[in-house]
């Protein structure tokens, strides 16, 4: 089963030209189209007419959101299986876990990029998500230690207090 996928960076002219590339015996292969840019009528009409033979069509969540009910039912009529897929995980837990250990150990952004081959910024994206889970680990202890103190100097004052009441009683 051959699949389709128009990116979200497609123009639509680019889409169009895809679309027109394919011959009539790969066309019957598409069995499936992913949209990352949202599906016009007409772009849905063109993906029809080129490939006879699509039984599902996919789309992100946000994408979902923003299609038409008139749409959603003539494919539905056409027996067109209209499913909503998750953004896929580009970078394998373990390569984060690396990125995000030698960010830690000081390495440069720019360097981590070019040695795992990835967007700077989706380095920084990393450093910034890791930054903001430290901050978070900080603020907690630092509440926690501050509940502790609040807590000790209760006890402080209570036993002061304990202590002037047992003194003028005596």
């Amino acid at each position: 089963m051959s699949k389709l996928i128009i990116r979200c960076d497609m123009s639509k002219d680019e889409i169009i030209e895809t679309i027109l590339s394919f011959n009539e015996e790969k066309a019957k292969e598409i069995k499936e189209v992913h949209f990352g840019k949202r599906p016009t009528q007409k772009l849905i009409s063109n993906i029809l007419t080129k490939f006879p033979n699509l039984e599902k069509i996919t789309v992100p969540p946000s994408l979902y959101k923003g299609m038409s009910k008139r749409l959603l039912n003539a494919l539905e009529k056409l027996c067109i299986k209209v499913e909503i897929e998750d953004r896929r995980e580009k970078y394998s837990e373990d390569i984060i876990r690396e990125i995000r250990k030698e960010l830690r150990n000081g390495a440069k952004a720019k360097d981590i990029a070019e040695k795992y081959n990835i967007p700077l910024r989706t380095v920084y994206y990393l450093m910034d998500v890791d930054l903001r889970k430290r901050s978070k680990d900080v603020v907690d202890l630092l509440r926690e230690q501050n509940e502790r103190k609040e807590v000790e100097q209760t006890k402080v004052g209570i036993v002061d207090l304990l202590r002037k009441i047992s003194n003028k009683r005596v």
